[in-house]
This record gives structure tokens, C-alpha cells and sequence, in this order.
């Protein structure tokens, strides 16, 4: 099951969060730091117009997130203004391959589309491709100043 994360969630996404971190990107974050970007993502859920963090849960306990919005100059990454962007995605490992990422990723483009987004992006590095152009994405050239990855983009279907 996919649903909108709750305040109720915050210590499950907080160690998800730093365990993306610490795993998938090598950077741990200290406790308070930690507890201080979730806080603020939080926060920013409630006054960021069109920004989204849906959880995956199974046997009531989240297991991934997807990070997503509209880009807007309200947002703090507006690479794309009007488009649809996935921020950060993560599945624990233990759950990886069995479907969660790809139902978080359709889930937030189906949200995305349906606001009438041009176009999704996002920015990956070259081990997550596969993912990404099994979805739908596509590799361009253009690599993310802020991030140094590469950016993927997919147009939106519309019905």
C-alpha cells in the first residue's frame, strides 16, 4: 500500500532517511543533523505548495519513500519550473526487488500527471539507469549542477 506520509511516521522515515544516506550515498548524517533535515522536509510538506512524500507500507510498518513535486520557486530545487520532479526515492533492503520502488515511482508520476505536468525529471546516478528507463525515463546529457548526476526525463501521457 502506498499513502501521504503522516507526523506519526516521522521516526520511520527519520531512519529510512539516514540509512539512504548512510548506504546508498555513503554520507552518514550525524543524529542531529539527521533529525534536523527530516524536521525541516516535515515542516516543508505543510507550506510547500505541491511537494510530496507518499510512504510504501506493508504489514503496517513503511518500508520505502518517494520524495516528489511540482517545481516551483517555492521549493528549494527548481530546476524545471512547472515540471514534475522526483526528489529522492528509497526502499529498504530488505524489500528491494519486490516491487516497492516501481509502485512508488508510478504512484508519484500518476499523482504528478494528473496535475498536468509537461514533464517528470529527476537526477540519478549511472547504477540506477536501468530503474529508470524501465520506467519510462530517458538518460539525457545534461548533468544536475547541485548534484553532479545525471538528469532523466519522461514526458507525461496524457489520456
Amino acid at each position: 500500500m502506498i499513502r501521504p506520509y503522516e507526523d506519526s511516521d516521522f521516526d520511520a522515515f527519520r531512519t529510512m532517511f539516514g540509512d539512504y544516506f548512510a548506504n546508498d550515498f555513503q554520507m552518514p548524517l550525524s543524529e542531529a543533523d539527521l533529525t534536523k533535515v527530516c524536521t525541516d522536509i516535515a515542516r516543508d510538506l505543510r507550506v510547500v505548495p505541491q511537494l510530496f512524500l507518499d510512504l510504501a507500507v506493508v504489514d503496517g510498518a513503511p518500508v520505502g519513500f518517494i520524495a516528489y513535486q511540482v517545481d516551483s520557486p517555492a521549493s528549494d530545487w527548481c530546476e524545471r519550473e512547472g515540471w514534475g520532479m522526483v526528489r529522492e526515492l528509497y526502499v529498504v533492503p530488505a524489500r528491494r526487488r519486490q516491487g516497492h520502488g516501481r509502485a512508488l515511482a508510478a504512484h508519484a508520476a500518476d499523482v504528478l500527471t494528473a496535475l498536468g505536468v509537461p514533464g517528470l525529471y529527476l537526477t540519478g546516478d549511472d547504477a540506477a539507469e536501468a530503474f529508470w528507463t524501465a520506467l519510462g525515463y530517458r538518460p539525457t546529457a545534461q548533468i544536475c549542477a547541485r548534484n553532479d548526476c545525471r538528469i532523466y526525463v519522461r514526458e507525461t501521457i496524457r489520456a
